[in-house]
């Protein structure tokens, strides 16, 4: 077997296991560059070089070193390295870095560093931890189980998945307050290389490591920053895609990064290289909201309480699972949102009327906050994701910037249309009845009370005498003034509405097509697709042309930092 493709003969339940994504050559010589340029072209020769996640040794067998340390969790990749003549003079050791002791203790045991390494650590020397550690969390070993089809047995797949990341750092971060994130061996390495910092009272070290970019600056990681990043001052680091890596489909940013020691730095912004295909050098600025005293998710939070009644539960806009306790909701809500604010996720959020079971990030929509979720719900839909904003949060916007109302405006009447409406009667959850109102419909109570009469649809002209009342943001299109983009789209969904009005009495029941403020999910869903695919396209591109428009307005409004 090549030494140096060994990553992409690994199966899949192997490579899980582990964690294992050995570093393709370009980037290791990348890493090797950008250390040269920071610590001068004889680092190898001054510092003391330790690669604790080594592998088969990728990030060191082309370069020479005078006191490099090799240690790797299988005893297999220490005898390839030994046996492959990579790095001649190295010491490389068989060593559970997230297990085994860094120093002698009586509960821990001996520990199994090199003297030479312990010495260099005691004496702190100057010394440059070179790494790529595991990726692999606690959902990796589930994802094996159903690659193979083997998730057979729910106690084994549980012991398994304990014995991966139950480690004696797991437990350290546990002590630490640090749970949420110590599931995954990443964030576990980082921890630990920290702490030997720390520990050792390393004050000519740089921390140069591989790890996935969402550490650096996804919100709900603000705790683990504050206790690692926040020890070391960032110098510099590059970004390359997941993909590149054997293996991995699903594209995401990889961050190469240098942390220095010496000193103590808050590090809230961070300028990385990224290499384009054709070798152009570009810069990505990335950010954090961690000095913020108030983030995009609590902007977006009700500030009131509300008086609550009971709802079903749903598994999708319009269908409602029987058999679960009703959740709860403000009395008069117009829907609710699940906001995650990085943009990679943020397509996950539907503006709904319904409620989708339970969510973290789940916020009901009054009139109070109700601009505030449409504005960066639509934020998230109209900017292109790509390698240099998709790990990227969205920001509280200028409110005072000329542009602002209008996107408001824009958004109000694009979230009817993006967002997953719907509308539900007599729906039955364990004994009880529900109607479900859609307020966010965008037609009037009278317009689609005349296109019942017009195809003799009973039930729908039944429906709109028993709820007569206009919806919330109908109301609100009525005084709006939209660009005139927004407007074309606007007549042409209405204009779709009205063609289909009369497949509505024979369409499947179970997009509940029967209610008079059916939403545009409902519509596109249950006619549109099936019986008007050329106006749906028109449609379509109508709306691609809107997301154009508005999409550089999401920086020029500070969702998104330039």
């Amino acid at each position: 077997m090549n030494v140096r493709n060994r990553d992409q003969f690994m199966d899949e339940k192997q490579r899980y296991n582990t964690g294992a994504f050995f570093t393709p050559k370009k980037w290791v010589d990348e890493a090797h560059k950008m250390l040269d340029e920071q610590l001068g072209p004889n680092w190898r020769e001054e510092y003391v070089v330790w690669d604790a996640s080594a592998g088969t040794a990728n990030l060191t067998r082309d370069y020479k070193f005078k006191e490099l340390y090799l240690s790797t969790l299988e005893q297999t990749d220490v005898d390839i390295i030994l046996k492959s003549g990579f790095n001649p003079g190295a010491v490389v050791f068989q060593f559970d870095f997230l297990n085994d002791p860094i120093e002698d203790s009586i509960i821990g045991g001996p520990s199994k560093l090199p003297e030479g390494l312990k010495k260099a650590l005691e004496e702190n020397r100057p010394i440059v931890f070179l790494n790529n550690p595991p990726y692999g969390n606690n959902t990796s070993l589930r994802d094996i189980y159903v690659i193979n089809n083997e998730l057979r047995d729910k106690k084994h797949f549980i012991l398994k998945k304990t014995l991966k990341y139950k480690t004696m750092v797991y437990n350290i971060m546990k002590e630490n307050k640090l749970g949420i994130f110590s599931t995954e061996l990443s964030k576990q390495y980082i921890f630990q290389l920290v702490h030997i910092i720390e520990h050792y009272g390393l004050t000519n070290s740089y921390n140069c490591i591989f790890f996935p970019e969402v550490i650096l600056n996804r919100p709900s990681f603000k705790k683990y920053r504050n206790k690692v990043f926040d020890k070391m001052t960032f110098i510099d680091g590059f970004i390359f895609p997941s993909t590149d890596f054997s293996g991995i489909k699903t594209k995401w940013p990889v961050a190469f990064t240098i942390f220095s020691s010496t000193t103590s730095t808050i590090n809230n912004h961070y300028k990385l290289k990224y290499i384009d295909v054709d070798k152009t050098i570009k810069h990505k600025f990335l950010y954090n909201q961690d000095d913020l005293e108030e983030n995009i998710v609590e902007w977006i939070k009700l500030k009131n309480q509300y008086n609550t009644e009971e709802i079903p539960y749903c598994s999708n806009p319009i269908k409602i699972k029987t058999n679960l306790i009703t959740n709860k909701k403000p009395i008069n809500s117009l829907g609710w949102a699940m906001f995650t604010p990085e943009l990679n996720y943020i397509f996950t959020n539907n503006i709904l009327s319904t409620s989708l079971a339970t969510g973290t990030n789940k916020f009901f929509i009054m009139p109070e906050n109700l601009y505030k979720v449409c504005s960066c719900f639509i934020a998230g839909f109209i900017i292109s994701v790509n390698l240099f904003n998709q790990t990227n949060s969205i920001c509280i916007p200028d409110e005072q910037n000329e542009c602002y109302q209008q996107y408001l405006n824009d958004s109000i009447f694009m979230s009817t249309i993006l967002g997953s409406t719907s509308s539900l009667r007599n729906i039955c959850s364990l004994g009880k009845k529900f109607n479900i109102l859609n307020q966010f419909f965008f037609m009037s109570n009278q317009d689609i009370k005349n296109l019942s009469l017009e195809v003799d649809n009973k039930k729908i002209f039944n429906d709109t005498l028993d709820f007569p009342d206009e919806s919330y943001i109908f109301e609100l299109l009525k005084n709006m003034k939209l660009s005139p983009d927004c407007e074309f789209l606007y007549d042409k969904v209405k204009d779709l509405v009205i063609k289909s009005f009369p497949y509505r009495k024979d369409a499947d029941p179970k997009f509940h097509l029967n209610s008079w403020d059916a939403g545009w999910y409902q519509i596109r869903m249950g006619i549109l697709k099936e019986h008007f695919p050329k106006e749906y396209s028109e449609f379509r591109e109508l709306l691609l042309a809107v997301r154009k428009r508005m999409a550089p307005l999401v920086y020029e409004l500070g969702f998104l930092k330039r």
